[in-house]
């Protein structure tokens, strides 16, 4: 795991065909999340990071940077999950490519 107060970086590549969204809500984003939600004295703040509600993908285009920073890496992680989401409400085709997830 990374030490803590390093600042994480989750960058992808995303391209959408015929992208259409039955939402007012974000539709395709990228997360990542910290396990577990709370450390021990049950502080949330700095576990959790998303382009959702950000961004909203509709349509045909090709290949376009997103990106998300958790500033802080929190203490007390056993894990650490990276989300990359296309919702429910959603259709079409949502590509991702180029993944990083970098330490600074």
């Amino acid at each position: 795991m990374p030490a803590p107060g390093r600042r994480l970086r989750l960058q992808a590549f995303i391209k959408g065909e015929n992208i259409i969204s039955n939402g007012s809500v974000s539709n395709v984003f990228i997360s990542i999340r910290a396990f577990p939600v709370e450390d021990s004295s049950g502080i949330t703040r700095n576990r959790f990071a998303s382009t959702q509600n950000r961004i909203l993908v509709n349509g045909t285009f090709d290949w376009e940077p997103i990106e998300i920073v958790l500033p802080s890496f929190p203490e007390e992680v056993e894990e650490l999950t990276v989300f990359l989401v296309m919702s429910g409400k959603t259709f079409g085709k949502v590509y991702f490519d180029n993944v990083t997830l970098s330490v600074e």
